[in-house]
């Protein structure tokens, strides 16, 4: 069992390097779940660190997260919480389309939790959970020439594809970043009731006119992020 276990560890070492990240990232989560045994958080501490050098992102989220429950600094906790991953892709893609990069990664957080592959339900996909037909759309909006569904995975065309989305919902809102994040997750179709609401009556009062409980949530879920991104990582931007 043992070899095998270090079998695995070598093919996702290998599929890293070959950029074939789906393929590794099983063999890595493999490697992690094969000796059947509850993780040490030295251990954890370990596989997260190896997991965020292969690019393993969502593997490494997972890691971050068990990892910051035993951690006594609370500062480095909540970086465990509120990585900065595909940072600098996120920061030159958010330059581009005059977003936060800190609320970029709040909406990634909520929408994937780092990983490339996520699929929803829905058939939303990758780290902005785009869906095939919103990426056709924006694909089309943007001239993306020999687009095709199972380019929606590739992280570096996703997170184009996300921000350019989120920036298009929040200049459509008037700048409202919660109308924006309503809309990104519940769709156009019940936005007339929300932005009907006097928003001087504060933005509590907003969410809870909100009248689908899943795009409440969400938006409460993504702005609380983004409010922790900002207190641990402002002074880094």
């Amino acid at each position: 069992r043992g070899a095998y276990r270090e079998y695995n560890l070598k093919r996702a070492r290998f599929f890293s390097e070959m950029g074939i990240l789906d393929w590794g990232e099983k063999e890595f989560r493999n490697y992690i779940t094969s000796g059947k045994r509850e993780l040490s958080d030295k251990e954890s501490w370990r596989l997260f660190r190896l997991a965020d050098t292969l690019d393993y992102k969502g593997t490494a989220f997972i890691l971050a997260i068990r990892t910051s429950r035993y951690i006594a600094d609370s500062t480095l906790s909540l970086a465990l919480n509120y990585p900065l991953f595909f940072g600098a892709y996120v920061e030159s893609i958010s330059a581009e389309y005059g977003l936060s990069p800190l609320l970029l990664l709040a909406l990634i957080h909520q929408e994937s939790a780092f990983d490339i592959f996520s699929t929803s339900p829905a058939d939303a996909r990758g780290l902005t959970q785009i869906t095939p037909s919103t990426g056709k759309r924006i694909a089309k909006e943007l001239g993306i020439e020999n687009y095709n569904d199972n380019l929606i995975y590739d992280y570096k065309l996703n997170l184009a594809l996300g921000a350019y989305e989120l920036k298009r919902l929040i200049t459509e809102c008037g700048g409202d970043i919660l109308c924006a994040l309503a809309r990104y997750n519940g769709g156009d179709l019940r936005i007339s009731l929300w932005m009907n609401y006097p928003k001087e009556e504060g933005e509590e009062l907003f969410l809870e006119n909100i009248d689908y409980h899943e795009t409440r949530h969400y938006t409460r879920r993504v702005i609380a992020n983004y409010f922790s991104y900002i207190e641990l990582w402002k002074k880094e931007q």
